[in-house]
């Protein structure tokens, strides 16, 4: 299904549900990025000092190329972030395609992705996507509503990340935010990522796992119209000051918008974005992209592929 606004592509993406009463059919649907989620390596992979770009060009083509895999991405682009790394991805564990890529992007040095709705480019941004905008400002003069959960179900002051190999063998990476255990105790929490050889790629797995949930994540859905600021003019990723007045946490400052979603509400069109506190390496968001739990739960958005997924319906 492919959305249009003002003769342009807006979004695009294979329609996933379908309800339907005597009055109305909704269809749903994801983006072109939910095509990845349903692909996995079924060869072994290797990569020693590999620009992280190239990595995830290649897991993209490695799938388009098997026969009925291909769904248009275009990864022809050549440019590269400069960071290399190590991965070994083995076929008889079958990990997911959009995970491994993930895996790349949220430690640190990572990067952003978002695959364009109106030409399919798979693009990777680094360090990371969108500006500081200094011409748009959130307040009491644009804001129709905003509502805020915070959820620290998966809070954890110590991750724990386990690599590659068996028993004693195991590769262990381990982190401590004393912070935050003063505050909320000694909470643990544990992750997988077999395919890492090198002990510095899953210490800054754990790094930024530590960073992502050290703290519950703190995002705002703000709506406000189409036309102040004009809906197009800005996009996931970007950085805008917000002001709201809270009771209990007061908003004014610099924020970055994780997800846009535009709604009809019977009479006029609500667009609510979703923005965060920026990540401490300015690079990754103060949730990791891969958790959306947090974000449904909050009602913001029917699914947001942080910096990814522009969802406009």
């Amino acid at each position: 299904m492919t959305v249009r606004r003002n003769r342009g592509v807006v979004w695009r993406g294979p329609i996933s549900t379908l309800r339907e009463d005597s009055t109305v059919a909704t269809f749903g649907g994801e983006g072109v990025q939910a095509h990845m989620r349903k692909w996995h390596v079924t060869a072994d992979l290797t990569f020693a000092a590999v620009d992280q770009f190239e990595i995830a060009r290649v897991l993209v083509n490695r799938h388009q190329l098997k026969a009925g895999g291909y769904v248009g991405i275009n990864t022809n682009s050549t440019t590269l972030s400069g960071t290399v790394r190590d991965r070994t991805y083995l076929g008889s564990e079958l990990p997911n395609t959009y995970d491994a890529i993930l895996d790349l992007a949220e430690v640190r040095g990572g990067f952003d992705l978002d695959v364009n709705p109106a030409t399919l480019t798979f693009d990777l941004f680094f360090p990371r996507r969108g500006t500081r905008r200094d011409d748009i400002v959130l307040g009491d003069h644009n804001i129709r509503s905003w509502s805020r959960d915070e959820d620290a179900t998966k809070q954890a002051s110590e991750v724990f990340g386990i690599g590659h190999g068996e028993g004693a063998a195991t590769l262990i990476a381990t982190a401590q935010d004393s912070s935050a255990v003063a505050v909320y105790g000694l909470t643990q929490r544990v992750f997988s990522r077999k395919n890492v050889l090198a002990l510095v790629n899953l210490q800054a797995a754990v790094d930024r796992q530590l960073a992502s949930f050290s703290l519950p994540p703190r995002v705002v859905g703000v709506t406000v119209g189409p036309d102040d600021p004009p809906l197009g003019s800005y996009q996931v990723g970007d950085e805008i000051r917000v002001t709201i007045p809270s009771l209990y946490r007061p908003i004014a400052g610099w924020r970055r918008i994780y997800g846009i979603d535009v709604v009809w509400n019977g009479s006029s069109e609500d667009v609510v974005l979703a923005v965060g506190e920026i990540g401490p390496d300015l690079q990754n968001p103060v949730f990791p992209a891969s958790d959306q739990e947090a974000m449904e739960r909050a009602e913001l958005l029917r699914r947001v592929d942080t910096l990814e997924r522009v969802d406009q319906t």
